[in-house]
């Protein structure tokens, strides 16, 4: 009965964690990978931004997230962004709406992108 008990309690926790695994989801659809304003000019000094599960790296700004939640077709990190020389607290909010990616940091947009074809 034990290994019973063991498999109704631990199953979900086990399928929890995977999940968590991939935060970076929106709607069932990875957000990670390169995005650009525009997706045949995906260089960072033409906008474009690497996503990564817990980071965000564009031309001007560098951002590591301690923490991510998604909803949806939404995924917010909370962690710090370096601007320059200085690095302040952040959170960061991905929306995929069909095939644009718009990105706000602290409430401020950033720009929209669409995933870089290489």
């Amino acid at each position: 009965m034990p290994s019973a008990l063991c498999r109704n309690i631990l199953g979900p926790i086990l399928v929890s964690i995977a999940l968590l695994a991939t935060p970076a989801l929106a709607g069932g659809r990875t957000i990670v990978g390169d995005w650009a304003p525009d997706p045949k000019s995906c260089f960072p000094s033409a906008g474009a931004v690497n996503i990564s599960a817990m980071s965000l790296v564009a031309d001007e700004m560098s951002c590591a997230f301690k923490s991510v939640a998604r909803t949806g077709d939404q995924v917010t990190w909370r962690g710090s962004c370096n601007f320059a020389d200085r690095a302040v607290p952040a959170v960061v909010v991905a929306t995929l709406q069909g095939e644009r990616l718009s990105v706000r940091v602290n409430n401020q947009q950033t720009d929209t992108y669409r995933r870089c074809k290489r």
